[in-house]
């Protein structure tokens, strides 16, 4: 329970203050806009701007306070499925409630210039675009050797990791060096991109993307090297021989937690840069499309019938964003909500499964072990070899649930190997018996209900 707690700490509370940093910026005049509005002295004064960040800054400030202390309380409750919904909801809640603000300023801006009737000359703009798309920081053979690393890991864990010890070990090892060619191709295709048009000046358009795309390449290329570098050390990890299954998995887990800790470091640093870069560009940037202000809502949504493109570069904050007018648009849409909805209905059913008692009784001759569902019928008949223990070996989970109060689904130990697992490790009675040349291990709801059963299989 304290492993989980420290893991969900480090990896994911960090991410109050990305937000925040993130956010917060975009309450500040920059490249002549403020909440991805066009603004001008001549219809918003310096006053009025300042107005605008101050009551901005305040409410971020304040979510900023009361946002980092709900996580906390997750460290002193004993219940794995409360931690757990109290995490994934406050993460649910940091990254929509700091766009909010964001979002009303928007708007209040929006309609502050409409009231003011105030529009600046339209026109045609001609920029000259040479080079356009083509500009490209990564080469094919770049990162040719992680790669490699990552599948001859892959395929020797897949070879060599077959046996029952180390099969589950050589799932974890497959999806860490499958993340190496991912990333790989995510920064092919980032690289990819067109040249961003900031300017009037080709020169400016072109320096400006080449030197995001460095940015851009660092950030993929240090990823693709610690990724392959854990990858690494899990393998050797695995196939020490005097390292127990316990040390083993606490080195994957904390290992785990300084893998995340490197990489938001590293996240944060190129945003840093990136910032940096932008107010270098600032004073040269002086081609901004202000038509495309009405296909915002909120600065956060974008809706444009007339725009093709089904992801286009988000008016505020970083990277990019859907069109939801575009077919691509909506399915993407689709399964972002999806996603969402996936969280709140997990933890519901992290909840069912911690907190409604397991039983065990004999019915019709058979043994029926039922959670919140029938998860066990077992003919009485076909049960044999049956033991009462007082102890329960050590075990680890291959798939089900494994919780404080609660060990369901495959799992296994040194002497049986795989079996079958139906029981509360907090009591102290246990059944052994095997049914259908399939091992199981077994208890009720209490020592009472275990020994009662285990008088009526004998």
């Amino acid at each position: 329970m304290n492993i989980i707690n420290a893991i969900f700490l480090i990896t994911m509370y960090p991410v109050i203050f990305l937000q925040y940093y993130i956010c917060k910026s975009e309450g500040t005049v920059k490249q002549h806009t403020l909440f991805g509005i066009r603004i001008s002295e001549q219809w918003l004064s310096k006053e009025e701007c300042t107005q605008f960040e101050k009551e901005y800054r305040r409410k971020m400030n304040r979510y900023l306070l009361i946002l980092a202390f709900i996580p906390l309380t997750a460290l002193f409750i004993p219940y794995f499925s409360i931690s757990f919904t109290i995490w994934m909801i406050w993460l649910l809640v940091v990254i929509v409630l700091f766009m909010l603000p964001m979002a009303t300023g928007h708007q209040k801006l929006k309609q502050l210039k409409q009231e003011r009737a105030y529009s600046e000359e339209a026109g045609m703009i001609y920029a000259e675009i040479k080079a356009a798309g083509t500009i490209r920081t990564i080469k094919s053979w770049d990162f040719l050797l992680p790669n490699l690393l990552s599948i001859g890991m892959a395929i020797f864990s897949l070879i060599i990791l077959l046996d029952e010890r180390f099969a589950l070990y050589s799932v974890l090892i497959i999806v860490f060096a499958s993340c190496t060619p991912l990333f790989y191709g995510c920064a092919i295709w980032m690289d990819h991109t067109g040249t961003k048009v900031i300017s009037t000046n080709s020169d400016v358009n072109i320096n400006y993307t080449r030197a995001t795309k460095k940015l851009l390449r660092t950030f993929w290329g240090l990823s693709i090297w610690i990724n392959t570098l854990f990858t690494g050390i899990v393998l050797a990890t695995v196939l020490l021989k005097n390292f127990s299954d316990v040390l083993v998995i606490d080195i994957i887990l904390w290992g785990s937690i300084v893998y995340c800790i490197v990489i938001l470091a590293i996240c944060y640093l190129i945003w840093r840069k990136q910032l940096l870069l932008d107010k270098q560009y600032e004073d040269k940037m002086d081609l901004v499309n202000e038509n495309s202000e009405q296909y915002w809502i909120g600065g956060i949504l974008y809706y444009n019938p007339n725009d093709r493109r089904s992801m286009v570069d988000k008016t505020m904050g970083m990277g990019t964003t859907m069109n939801m007018a575009t077919l691509g648009g909506k399915v993407l849409a689709l399964i972002g909500i999806v996603s969402l909805l996936i969280i709140p209905i997990s933890c519901v059913w992290i909840m069912m499964e911690e907190f409604t008692p397991i039983s065990l009784e004999i019915t019709d001759n058979t043994l029926i072990a039922e959670h919140w569902k029938k998860d066990y019928e077992i003919p009485a008949n076909s049960i044999t070899d049956v033991s009462l223990l007082q102890e329960l070996p050590r075990t680890s989970k291959v798939s089900g649930t494994g919780m404080d109060n609660l060990l369901k689904g495959t799992f296994r130990n040194s002497a049986d190997g795989k079996f079958q697992c139906f029981l509360n490790p907090q009591n102290n009675l246990f059944i052994r018996f095997t049914a259908d040349e399939t091992l199981y291990y077994i208890s009720g709801y209490d020592d009472e209900e275990t020994r009662l059963i285990y008088k009526q299989i004998q």
